[in-house]
C-alpha cells in the first residue's frame, strides 16, 4: 500500500512539472495538421492543440499561454501574430511567408523557413537536369531583382540565368524568342504564370519545345509541370519538436538557434510528363541519386 501510495506521489510530481507547449494553428488545414503529427511523435512535453476561428477568444488564448505553458509553437501567420503578442514564453514558428515582416526578438523566438533558398533549388535543378541556361519569366521588378541576386549563386554551379521579360503581356511570344537559348525552365512567383492561363501556356511550352520545367509545388506539378521540391511537412513539425525539446529539456536559449531552412525535403517527379520529354532514362537517375544524397523522399504523379 506505501508502495502504490510513493509511486502516486512520484507520478503525481512529475505530472505537476511536465513541460507543456502549446500548439496554436492559423486554420484547420490537413498541410498543418502533417506538422503537429510530427511535433507529436519527438516531443517530450505535454500538448494542447487550438486552431483560430474567427471568434476564437485570442485574449483568452494569451491569458492561457501565460499561466499554463512554457512555449508555443505557431503554425501560420495569424498564430505567429497572435504568440507574438506575449512576451513571457518562447515561440517556435513554421509556414510563415514572410517572418521577416514581424517583430521578432530572436531572444525568445526562431522557426522554421517555408521558402527554399536559392541554392537549395539550384543546386537540385544542376544535380538532376543537364543545364547551362534556364529561363525565368519576369514581367515584374521584384521578379528581375530576385532573378538577379540568385545570378551569383547560380554562377557557383556553372549555370547562366536568363531573364524572360514579358511584353504587353504576350507570355507565349516571350518565351517563343528563347526556344532555342535556354535548356530549362525555373518558375519564379512571377503574377503572369500564377493564374490558370499563364501557367497552361508555360507548361505547354515546355511540354513542346522539351525544357524541363522546375515549379514551385506539387500542385503544379500534377498540373503539367516536371518536378518541385517542397518541406517535408511530418518531417518539418519533427524538426519544430527537436528545437522545443533543446529549449525546454536541455537549457538551450533560443538566441543560440538560429531561425533555420527545413531539415528534409520531398521531391515529387511528374511522370507523364517525363516520358513525355523523353528524358525518362536520362533523368530518372538523377532523381533517385539527388533524393538519396540528400535523403529527401520520392512522390511520384502523372
Amino acid at each position: 500500500m506505501k508502495i502504490t501510495l510513493i509511486l502516486i506521489t512520484i507520478l503525481m510530481s512529475f505530472s505537476l512539472f511536465a513541460k507543456k507547449v502549446l500548439i496554436i494553428k492559423s486554420k484547420n488545414i490537413s498541410t498543418y495538421d502533417a506538422l503537429v503529427t510530427g511535433f507529436s511523435i519527438k516531443t517530450k512535453a505535454k500538448i494542447k492543440v487550438i486552431s483560430l476561428k474567427k471568434n476564437s477568444d485570442l485574449k483568452k488564448i494569451l491569458n492561457e499561454i501565460k499561466s499554463n505553458f512554457d512555449m508555443v509553437f505557431a503554425i501560420g501567420d495569424k498564430a505567429l501574430k497572435l504568440a507574438l503578442k506575449q512576451k513571457d514564453k518562447p515561440v517556435i514558428f513554421a509556414m510563415v511567408l514572410n517572418y521577416r515582416k514581424y517583430n521578432i526578438d530572436i531572444t525568445k523566438v526562431t522557426g522554421i523557413k517555408i521558402k527554399l533558398s536559392a541554392k537549395t533549388q539550384i543546386g537540385a535543378i544542376s544535380s538532376m537536369f543537364k543545364a547551362e541556361t534556364i529561363g525565368i519569366i519576369s514581367s515584374s521588378s521584384a521578379i528581375e531583382n530576385l532573378i538577379a541576386k540568385h545570378r551569383k549563386i547560380a554562377s557557383l554551379f556553372g549555370i547562366k540565368l536568363k531573364t524572360i521579360s514579358i511584353e504587353d503581356g504576350d507570355l507565349l511570344s516571350a518565351l517563343g524568342k528563347h526556344k532555342e537559348d535556354i535548356d530549362a525552365l525555373w518558375m519564379l512567383p512571377d503574377k503572369s504564370i500564377l493564374n490558370l492561363k499563364g501557367y497552361n501556356i508555360l507548361s505547354k511550352f515546355a511540354l513542346q519545345y522539351k525544357k524541363p520545367l522546375y515549379v514551385l509545388s506539387k500542385g503544379l506539378v500534377k498540373k503539367g509541370g516536371l518536378l518541385s521540391l517542397s518541406p517535408n511537412y511530418l518531417l518539418v513539425g519533427k524538426q519544430a519538436s527537436r528545437i522545443a525539446n533543446k529549449v525546454l529539456f536541455n537549457n538551450v536559449p533560443i538566441k543560440y538557434i538560429p531561425i533555420s531552412d527545413p531539415d528534409s525535403f520531398t521531391l515529387t517527379l511528374n511522370y507523364t510528363i517525363l516520358q513525355r520529354l523523353n528524358m525518362l532514362k536520362e533523368i530518372a537517375p538523377k532523381v533517385l541519386s539527388f533524393a538519396a544524397s540528400k535523403e529527401f523522399m520520392i512522390e511520384v504523379v502523372k
